[in-house]
């Protein structure tokens, strides 16, 4: 049982929470996966790029440090702008395929250049802790 004090905040807590995730995704039922009758709560894109991410930051150890990242991006935005155009009308399980690959190559990009940055950062770090 949750205490009435409690209760009060959490229809205020759950309105905050949709809002941020309406910020980060459309969440339009239409484009999202949905598991036992519900929709998943973010597009079938936006969870590509989630899986994405969580792979890219465990495949990050082992990819070749020059693998083109924006290469992977390429075809989620290819995706998103032909779609965007009215060109054609994409699939859930084309957004999804095209955001897994874009979330890896953001995470690679992400962690070659904070990487990049910390090595540049190395010297003055290390002369000002000493």
């Amino acid at each position: 049982m949750i205490p009435a004090d409690v209760s009060a905040i959490l229809p205020k807590l759950d309105t905050r929470i949709t809002r941020f995730r309406m910020f980060a995704c459309h969440h339009r039922p239409d484009r999202s996966f949905f598991w036992r009758g519900k929709p998943f709560p973010v597009c079938a894109r936006c969870t590509g790029l989630y899986a994405g991410y969580a792979a890219g930051a465990v495949l990050f150890w082992w990819l070749p440090a020059d693998l083109r990242w924006g290469l992977l991006v390429l075809p989620l935005a290819v995706d998103g702008y032909t779609q965007y155009r009215g060109w054609r009308t994409s699939t859930n399980t084309l957004r999804f395929l095209t955001g897994f690959p874009a979330g890896i190559g953001v995470v690679l990009f992400s962690f070659s250049l904070a990487h990049t940055l910390l090595d540049a950062l190395r010297p003055l770090l290390h002369a000002f802790f000493q």
